[in-house]
C-alpha cells in the first residue's frame, strides 16, 4: 500500500536522553549521551537487534511498510561478501566495511573511537505524517506495547531501546489541544458572560450576548470544517478560542447601548422595539464601519504564500462578517423578544382620557 508522505519510526539503541531539557530557551548542554552498556559486538545483542527488525515487520498493527532494515541487510552482506555468518565477532570492523558499500548507511550509526557507540533502526510506516491525531495515537500505542515486549527482562534503563517519530509528537500535541479545547471554550465564554455582565449590569443582556457569541462560534466551526474542508488542528482550535473576545465586541456595543437607553413604551414590546432601534441607530454605523475596515485589511492576507497567514486571513474575515451580521441582525431580534424592560410605562391616549 502506497502512502503519501509516510512517517518514519526510529528505534534508538545506545542513546540515553538527558535531563537538560528546558521549557523555554535552548537546552543547557547535550540533550543525549551514549550508553556505556550498549555492546553491539556481543552476539546476543546482534541477535536481539535482528529479532527486533523481524518482529516489527511481521506485526500488522505496527503498520511497517519497509520489507527490511539495515540489520537484515548487514546479515545478508556478511554471508554474500565476507562468507561469514551472523552474528559476527568482528562487528565494528565489519560494520565500517558494510557502511562503505552505501554512504546512506552511515546515518544509522554513531561512531566513537572507531566503534559503534549507538545505532538506530528506522522503519517506514503505512501512515501519513498528516494522519489524524486518533490514528497517530493508535499506532503509537501499538509501538509502545511492542517496545515494552522488546525491553522485557531488561532491568538497566540505559540498556533499553526506545522509539521516536515526528508523528508521535504531532499526535500528542493535537490530542492535548483537542482535549483542552472544550475547557478553554467554556472559560472563554464564561469570561465573555462576566464581561458583558459588568458593562450591561443585567443578566438577560449578558445571556443574550453570550448566546450570540455561541452562535457565531458554531457558524465559524461549521464553515471551517464543512464548507472549507479544514481538519481541526492547532490553527483552527486557536482561532476558535482567541477570536471569542473579538466576536464579543460588536455584540457588547449593541447590548450596552440597549442597556443605557432611557426610552420607554406603552408596552414591553414597544419599549423593546424602541430601545433596540435606538441601539442599532447609534451603534450600527460604527459597527459596520469597523467590520468593513477590518475585512479590507485582512483581505490582503488571502494572497500570502505561507499557508498559516492565509488561514488567519480567512478566519479573521469570517469572524468579522459573522460578528457584524449577528450583532446587527440576530442580537436585535433577541433583544426585541426577551430584552429587559425598565418597568415604567407611558400611558396611552385611552388611559389618559379615562
Amino acid at each position: 500500500q502506497t502512502v503519501n508522505n509516510p512517517v518514519d519510526v526510529s528505534v534508538q539503541l545506545g542513546l540515553v536522553p538527558t535531563r537538560n531539557q528546558r521549557l523555554l530557551g535552548p537546552p543547557e548542554g547535550a540533550t543525549w549521551e551514549f550508553s556505556d552498556d550498549f555492546q553491539p559486538e556481543d552476539p546476543w545483542v546482534q541477535r536481539k537487534m535482528l529479532k527486533l527488525c523481524e518482529d516489527a515487520i511481521a506485526r500488522e498493527d505496527l503498520m511497517v511498510m519497509t520489507p527490511s532494515c539495515w540489520v537484515m541487510d548487514f546479515r545478508d552482506w556478511l554471508l554474500a561478501v565476507k562468507n561469514e555468518v551472523f552474528p559476527t565477532r568482528h562487528f565494528h570492523q565489519r560494520i565500517c566495511e558494510f557502511a562503505q558499500s552505501d554512504i546512506t548507511l552511515t546515518r544509522n550509526f554513531w561512531m566513537k573511537d572507531g566503534r559503534v557507540a549507538a545505532a538506530k533502526i528506522e522503519f517506514t510506516l503505512r501512515v501519513s505524517r498528516d494522519a489524524a491525531a486518533a490514528a497517530g495515537m493508535e499506532v503509537q500505542s501499538a509501538w509502545d506495547d511492542f517496545m515494552a515486549d522488546v525491553n522485557s527482562g531488561v532491568e538497566n534503563e540505559k540498556q533499553k531501546a526506545w522509539h521516536t517519530a515526528h508523528l508521535w509528537v504531532r499526535s500528542s500535541a493535537l490530542d492535548s489541544i483537542k482535549n483542552s479545547t472544550i475547557l478553554s471554550m467554556v472559560i472563554s465564554v464564561l469570561c465573555a458572560f462576566l464581561g458583558a455582565l459588568v458593562f450591561t449590569m443585567h443578566p438577560i443582556l449578558s445571556g443574550a450576548v453570550t448566546s450570540t457569541v455561541l452562535c457565531i462560534l458554531s457558524c465559524q466551526l461549521f464553515t471551517m470544517v464543512n464548507i472549507l474542508g479544514w481538519s481541526i488542528g492547532p490553527i483552527e482550535v486557536i482561532a476558535l478560542i482567541v477570536f471569542v473576545g473579538y466576536s464579543v465586541t460588536y455584540c457588547m456595543h449593541v447590548a450596552h447601548s440597549y442597556a443605557v437607553s432611557t426610552l420607554s413604551g406603552a408596552s414591553k414590546e414597544e419599549e423593546r422595539w424602541r430601545r433596540t432601534e435606538e441601539a442599532i441607530q447609534s451603534m450600527g454605523g460604527a459597527i459596520f464601519g469597523s467590520a468593513l475596515t477590518t475585512a479590507v485589511s485582512c483581505f490582503l492576507l488571502l494572497f500570502c504564500t505561507i499557508r498559516i497567514f492565509v488561514q488567519f486571513g480567512v478566519v479573521i474575515l469570517m469572524i468579522t462578517v459573522l460578528s457584524c451580521v449577528f450583532a446587527l441582525v440576530f442580537l436585535p431580534a433577541v433583544l426585541m423578544t426577551v430584552g429587559p424592560c425598565r418597568g415604567k410605562r407611558e400611558e396611552n391616549p385611552t388611559q389618559q382620557a379615562a
